[in-house]
Order: C-alpha cells, then structure tokens, then sequence
C-alpha cells in the first residue's frame, strides 16, 4: 500500500512541475504582449510594431541589437524607420518618394569592422536577411548644392530634402552618400518649365519631388551636357514615417490573446489546487499507515 502511495504521489509531484512549467510559460507571453499593447500608446511602439509586421527580420536584429550595442567599436544604428523622422510633416511623402523599401530598414556601421562583425551575427548566427551599410564620413562634409539665395532664386517652396530629416549624424551621412538627399530638391507645388530648365543646370542635383510628382535624371556625360533623360511618377502616400496609429484590429487581437492566457491560466490554476489537495490527502493517508504499523511492532 506504502509503495503504491509513494508511485501516485510521485506522479502528482511530476503532474504539478508541469503545471508550474505551463503557467510561467503563460506568465511570460502574458507580460510579453502587456507590453507590446502599452507600446501602442507611444509614437515609438507604434513604429516598433509596424517595424514587425512590414519586415521582420530587421525587427529581430533590433531587438538583438538592443542588448548587444557592446559588441561592436562604434554605436551602430538602424533601421531608419525607428531612428529617423520627418521635421515637417508636409514633405514627409516627398523625402519618402526618394527612397526605396530597404533605406527604412536598413542598419548603419560606422566602421568596417563593425560591418563585418553584424555581417556573422546577422547572416551567419541568427540567419536573418536585413541590409547593412557603412557610412564612415563625417556628415559635415556632404554639402548642398545650391546656397540659400540660389534656391530662393528658383522660386521654389521648400528645401533639401536632408534639411527635413531628424537622425543621428551617421543615419545622415548614409542617406547622402546612398541616396543623395543633400542634393535632392523638394518643394510642396509643382514647377514650371522656368524651374525645371534652371533645376536641370545643376548636374549635382540628380532627382527632386515637387508638388505630387518625383523626377530623377539620368546625365550621359559622354555625350555632351545636353544629354539627359528624366524619369517622372507620382508621390503616393509614405507609409514608413507616418504618425497614423497601428490598425485597431492589433489591439483586438493582443486582447483576445491576453483573455485566452487568462482562461488558460485559471484552469492551471485549479488543477494546481486540486492535486495539491489530493498530495496532501495521499501525505496523511500515508502517515496514518506508518502509525498503524508501528502499533502493530510495538
């Protein structure tokens, strides 16, 4: 009877070590989508989470990247759709119109060495497929082409499209040496044929956004300073930096999660009582039998 007492409660004791594994399991989701749904009160969680649902595996490296920054000789930042914003509103669908898909979620060394290094963990450690760039100029030294009195000159309403941007200096420095932006014109109307005759003369200036319309030239020098092309569409709606909140259909779904962990949770819960009443009735059952032999002996 002992050893058959001893094999049920063996069995109870594995049965609530289960049960304690599944509820902390529980626990930790639980804290985990919390804060995923507090993160949806900020600007910044708003951009983390659209970050994980558009590219996942440059959400992954951030969050590695978080708690590695030590690793690497200089800071390294990305993806610019976290550590970038627009300054004016007005020109955000402008500046994004000038970039592609991976400009928002690239990662930025200021080293090579740095960049090999988040070469082997990125592609090699976690196997992830992000895009890095290095940029070890000095933002300083990238410089407009047009001073203020020849951009006022053009008639236009606006600026450079760097001049828009809110980055740290190196997240600069990349989108000047990768895409240009210390040369590329913005201006919130349309231009006439004046303003794009004079725009065309400056060889530095490669693409600008006007109005609702994106305009790059392609320059072939070896045939002469008139020979261009330009390629032109239209500036549709930027959905990187945007201060639209996350669609409410996320918000739902961490709170059917969150209520399904809860109903999950207070079943563990009673189960754990219930075979703890039950070890503890074997536990008495047991010394009662104990007693009664040591009677018996003595």
């Amino acid at each position: 009877m002992l050893r058959q007492n001893e094999a049920d409660k063996r069995d109870l004791r594995s049965r609530l070590d289960e049960i304690k594994g599944f509820a902390r399991r529980n626990r930790e989701e639980k804290d985990q989508l919390t804060s995923q749904k507090s993160q949806l009160d900020s600007q910044q969680g708003q951009q983390l989470l659209r970050l994980q649902k558009m590219n996942s595996d440059a959400y992954k490296a951030w969050t590695w990247l978080q708690d590695n920054k030590d690793k690497f000789d200089k800071e390294v930042f990305g993806p610019p759709m976290l550590t970038a914003s627009v300054k004016d509103d007005r020109f955000s669908d402008l500046i994004q119109s000038l970039l592609g898909r991976d400009d928002f979620f690239c990662f930025v060394a200021q080293t090579r060495n740095d960049h090999k290094k988040l070469s082997d963990y990125f592609f090699k450690n976690l196997k992830l497929s992000v895009t890095i760039r290095t940029c070890g100029n000095a933002f300083s030294s990238y410089k407009t082409p047009l001073s203020s009195s020849d951009f006022d000159a053009l008639g236009l309403e606006g600026g450079f499209a760097i001049d828009y941007l809110d980055a740290p200096e190196p997240v600069l420095a990349m989108f000047c040496a990768e895409k240009k932006l210390h040369s590329s014109l913005l201006s919130l109307h349309e231009i006439n044929d004046d303003q794009y005759s004079q725009i065309v003369r400056h060889e530095q200036i490669t693409s600008w956004a006007t109005g609702k319309t994106m305009h790059r030239i392609n320059r072939r020098r070896e045939y002469g300073p008139g020979a261009t092309s330009t390629t032109t569409r239209q500036v549709s709606k930027g959905q990187y930096w945007t201060d639209q909140p996350v669609d409410n259909s996320e918000t739902a779904r961490l709170d059917s999660r969150l209520g399904e962990l809860e109903d999950a949770f207070n079943i563990l819960k009673a189960e754990n009582t219930e075979k703890k009443a039950q070890l503890d009735e074997m536990n008495g059952d047991a010394k009662s039998v104990q007693e009664r032999i040591v009677r018996l002996l003595y």
